[in-house]
């Protein structure tokens, strides 16, 4: 490898664990600035990256120009096709359907901006988690960094570019996206000058967002299998009839792992802190730390907590909106989201 591409490969290195996990760079009506300027140089045409990063005014080596074509990607304004020098762009399906109702139709324009600012994986996870009714930073910053592994800058600039956009894009608590999980690491792989691959067609039409008008599908089942709907109380589970003993076993075992997320937690298995006095810095003093399966949040103001220390110094047991308590030599960490 030439020293030339040494570096290059060192700084794309850098800047990845800089930013942390893959996200746009860009918030959305910067993308959607971008996707004009290629309408106006190459219509529906491909066009090689360099040219593109051109009319962005990029060099042809720019890293901020990679950046910003992965997060084109990411918005799905960007279709990929070919390889290594021959790797070229053009605007994909829903940049060109964003185009036509710009103007024409400004209320599919706009659903259609949902779609786009709900296509990033982790836009569409947090969106989902918390919707309109989000936390204060300092909480989403460490559910980034702990749960979601970034660095304290990248979870602070996602979170101002994830809010540019949702503001852009007028998301409103009617609005939810698929789950989240479309979107694949590789994207920042494909930017790079050295790599290429010919991306698949994503289906790019507005029915990625679901609103209240427009609920999502049935579960999809396998075709001539007969289905014993069980009856539940927040409605019937289809389970397949005919299984096998060892595919009983997975979906019992399987059952048993996804518990946490399948099973609505009953309040009882809940600490509410709000009854708790509070330190100057605002951390909830608890009498003792509750040994069990229990959950702590604040049901006054609808929050949780993400951490909970005991003070070295005097064995006061405080909890946290934050990770504060883990790795911090003062505190033994004894809860942590």
């Amino acid at each position: 490898m030439s020293t030339q591409a040494q570096s290059a490969a060192s700084e794309a290195d850098s800047n990845k664990r800089e930013r942390g996990p893959g996200v746009p760079t860009i918030n959305l009506e910067k993308a959607i600035g971008n996707m004009r300027k290629i309408w106006e140089q190459e219509k529906r045409n491909a066009a090689p990256v360099a040219a593109i990063l051109s009319h962005w005014n990029y060099k042809a080596k720019s890293s901020g120009g990679f950046q910003a074509i992965a997060s084109m990607k990411r918005f799905g304004l960007l279709d990929e096709q070919g390889g290594g020098d021959k790797r070229s762009l053009k605007l994909s399906t829903l940049a060109l359907d964003l185009l036509k109702n710009e103007t024409t139709n400004p209320s599919e324009f706009l659903c259609l901006l949902k779609t786009a600012a709900l296509k990033p994986k982790f836009h569409a996870e947090l969106w989902n988690l918390y919707g309109t009714e989000m936390p204060s930073d300092k909480t989403i910053e460490s559910f980034l960094v702990f749960d979601k592994h970034f660095t304290e800058e990248a979870a602070k600039s996602f979170l101002r570019e994830y809010k540019d956009t949702i503001s852009y894009a007028k998301l409103q608590s009617g609005d939810t996206a698929k789950e989240a999980g479309e979107e694949q690491e590789a994207n920042e792989e494909q930017t790079k000058p050295q790599h290429g691959h010919t991306e698949k067609h994503k289906n790019t039409s507005s029915s990625h967002i679901i609103s209240k008008n427009n609920p999502p599908a049935s579960p999809p089942v396998t075709a001539n299998l007969r289905y014993l709907p069980i009856p539940l109380d927040i409605g019937d589970a289809a389970i397949p009839v005919g299984m096998s003993e060892e595919d009983f076993d997975l979906l019992i075992e399987t059952l048993q792992l996804w518990k946490k997320k399948i099973v609505r937690q009953s309040i009882e298995s809940v600490i509410d802190v709000s009854q708790f006095d509070l330190t100057a810095e605002g951390d909830y003093i608890l009498p003792s730390f509750f040994e069990g399966d229990y959950d702590y949040r604040d049901l006054r103001e609808q929050t949780h907590v993400w951490s909970i220390g005991k003070r070295k110094a005097d064995g006061t047991i405080l909890a946290s909106k934050t990770g504060k308590f883990y790795n911090n030599p003062e505190f033994e960490c004894l809860w942590l989201r």
